[in-house]
This record gives structure tokens, C-alpha cells and sequence, in this order.
């Protein structure tokens, strides 16, 4: 695996569109499953600013797992 460099700014820009996705992704499955998808936006801004407490530890739990994961594959695929 070649060598790259950390780009903050790029990891920022990355992990906030990723949270928006997420977040995004959220409220439709949650629309999905209750039929009230007149609620997806509402919803959808709720969970991306924090304002569902619930739902956004949800998001963080998943993005924690991922980052985690992702962390642990790179490790192993540079060991090599």
C-alpha cells in the first residue's frame, strides 16, 4: 500500500458529509418502517443537529464502529 498523508481539512469536509448521509439515510429507514414520510426532513434535521438526542447517539455508535473497523483494515493492509 503506498504511503499517503493526513489531510485535515480533507477528513473534516469528509466526515461532515458523511454525518449528513447518515443522518439522512436514518430518517428514511425510520420513514420506512413507520410510513410517515411526511416527517423524513423534520426528522432528518433533527438527527443531524443534535436535536434527537436518541437517534443522533445512534449515528455515532455507527460512525464509531466504522471508524474503528476502517482503522483496523488499514493497519493490517499496511502491515503487509
Amino acid at each position: 500500500m503506498n504511503s499517503s498523508s493526513f489531510n485535515l481539512a480533507n477528513f473534516l469536509v469528509s466526515m461532515v458529509a458523511g454525518w449528513f448521509v447518515l443522518a439522512f439515510l436514518h430518517s428514511g429507514v425510520v420513514s420506512l418502517f413507520t410510513g410517515a414520510w411526511s416527517a423524513l426532513m423534520p426528522r432528518f434535521k433533527d438527527i443531524a443537529f443534535f436535536r434527537d438526542g436518541r437517534a443522533a447517539a445512534i449515528d455515532v455508535a455507527i460512525v464509531l464502529v466504522f471508524f474503528v473497523g476502517g482503522n483496523i483494515a488499514w493497519h493490517l493492509a499496511r502491515v503487509r
